[in-house]
């Protein structure tokens, strides 16, 4: 099939041609970039001809983090991100427990403690009070701690005696009571003893947010779902659903099983490493900002003795990169606070040496002194950002670090001025997966009512192309895939995404509000707007 968009606006994020008007797309790639006249003459028989009526015609999205097969499961799930006060958070919960059957688990996610009175965190005894009979298991809009009530706590054999875990903390009252709230490697105490979800349960949640992606004009998804145990199965049932939109997979895996099954997952990516591929281990090193879990060189600037979770020792971490990367992968540390990124560059910087060429990642990158940052563009570290944290984050990160370190925050143009390469992302479920509004966000620094008008940190504002970039050819970069997508070129892959308007004359604010006219993989169309 050969397709014609015509009167576009097309960025093409290629820097010797930035623009053009039209693009020809036949089989599965981008055979013509230039002007409506000379893309119509291309026209024959069975030709497929798409006005554009002005809109930008980009490179499809591609979401360097997310976690797809969380956000298809989710979907069926309790949405506690819009609740205010922990009275909305018990009138949803009573609502599901009305129509679930006996001993079914309710789970869902969202809720943030800061936008509550008090910045008070829910507890098992707010649960118990509208679920006495089924377990209730609540995560926080980061995912690094949850809140549950006596029946789950029950479920898990877990009472007042348990002891913190390396890595993980369970809250409790002055009086030594469990308050149900569980934080990073404590949640494991609940969380593995649900039972595992069917493999039709699976399809169903990986299908619906396939389709939900590709509303949002994303064709590749660098998707963290699964870890040792499972990856043969998740990379099977990748396979055989032939998702309509391109996955890279992040497994967690610990040093033996690097050991054990490395090579064998490695093989699995030369499978068809465009369209499923596995090349990537991802480390989970802290914890989050908002849940003061994040490790930091220096206490928190609102809890003085407290410095965030550190999941390793230094020497730990050597190891583990060490191993993984002489196995021949590529690795992305989960890093927001400034002392994990520290220890994850100086793992990186021991384990590489001089060879620079698998750029290894850091994702989030939340709080980077500028030592870091200069560390990471000097040891080809890409950085793994996600500009829609800041909508929400801005009203309480200073907080957190003070002034001081509020230099550091969330610093994307102090990486890009750096030579850092960045790479876009959204980690949804822990927010929305559209792209452009994580453009938006880079662009205008502002929460989701514009608010402060001039942008927080307005210093580290990006341009629209810039924006674009983190979730075109800065992802694909990422994924060593920049040779044959995230730009709009000829023999590049027809992957591409219409949007109803122009991205760089449509006020910057409104940028979210543009409608996906139409997303294209491997020259199918696989969604538009009915």
């Amino acid at each position: 099939m050969q397709t014609i968009f015509h009167n576009c606006h097309v960025l093409t994020m290629n820097p010797s041609m930035p623009e053009a008007a039209a693009v020809v797309t036949r089989g599965d790639k981008i055979v013509y970039v230039g002007n409506d006249s000379t893309a119509l003459s291309f026209a024959g028989p069975g030709s497929r001809i798409i006005d554009g009526r002005g809109g930008s015609l980009l490179p499809g999205f591609n979401d360097s983090h997310l976690h797809l097969l969380g956000l298809g499961l989710s979907m069926s799930n309790i949405d506690c991100r819009d609740l205010l006060g922990l009275p909305a958070l018990q009138a949803k919960v009573a609502a599901r427990v009305r129509e679930a059957s006996a001993d079914e688990v309710i789970l869902g996610r969202g809720w943030d403690q800061n936008k509550y009175p008090g910045a008070t965190y829910p507890s098992r005894f707010d649960l118990d009070e509208v679920a006495p009979h089924h377990p209730v298991i609540l995560f926080r809009a980061c995912g690094h701690v949850l809140v549950c009530n006596s029946r789950a706590l029950q479920l898990a054999n877990i009472n007042d005696g348990v002891e913190d875990v390396e890595g993980g903390s369970f809250d409790r009252t002055p009086a030594g009571e469990l308050t149900g709230v569980l934080r990073e490697k404590a949640m494991s105490f609940v969380l593995s003893a649900l039972p595992k979800s069917s493999p039709e349960v699976i399809r169903t949640a990986l299908l619906r947010a396939a389709e939900h992606a590709l509303s949002h004009g994303i064709t590749t998804a660098q998707t963290h779902d699964g870890n040792g145990n499972d990856w043969e199965e998740v990379v099977r049932a990748y396979h055989e659903l032939a998702l309509p939109l391109r996955v890279n997979l992040l497994f967690n895996l610990d040093r033996s099983e690097i050991m054990s099954f490395g090579p064998t997952m490695l093989a699995a990516n030369s499978r068809d490493e465009q369209r499923v591929g596995v090349k990537t281990i991802k480390i989970m090193a802290d914890g989050s900002l908002g849940a003061r879990t994040a490790a930091l060189s220096e206490p928190y600037h609102d809890d003085p003795n407290n410095t965030g979770l550190s999941y390793y020792t230094q020497e730990a971490f050597d190891d583990l990169v060490r191993v993984a990367h002489q196995a021949g992968f590529q690795v992305a540390v989960h890093a927001i606070g400034d002392y994990t990124a520290d220890q994850a560059i100086t793992a990186i910087e021991r384990a590489q040496g001089s060879d620079t060429t698998r750029r290894h990642r850091l994702i989030h990158c939340q709080i980077l002194r500028r030592d870091l940052v200069e560390r990471m563009s000097q040891a080809n570290i890409v950085a793994e950002i996600q500009p829609i944290f800041v909508t929400t984050d801005l009203h309480w990160t200073e907080d957190r670090v003070g002034k001081e370190r509020l230099r550091h925050a969330y610093a994307w143009r102090s990486l890009l001025e750096f030579g850092v390469n960045c790479a876009g992302g959204s980690d949804c479920p822990v927010e929305i997966i559209a792209p452009l509004a994580g453009i938006t966000a880079a662009v205008t620094r502002s929460d989701n009512n514009g608010n402060p008008p001039e942008g927080w940190l307005p210093e580290q504002k990006l341009t629209v192309r810039e924006a674009v970039a983190l979730f075109t050819g800065g992802s694909a970069y990422a994924e060593h895939m920049e040779g044959c997508k995230g730009q709009i070129r000829p023999q590049y892959l027809a992957d591409l995404v219409l949007l109803a308007k122009n991205v760089e004359t449509v006020e910057a604010r409104h940028i979210r509000d543009i409608k996906i006219a139409l997303t294209m993989v491997a020259g199918h169309i696989a969604y538009a707007p009915s």
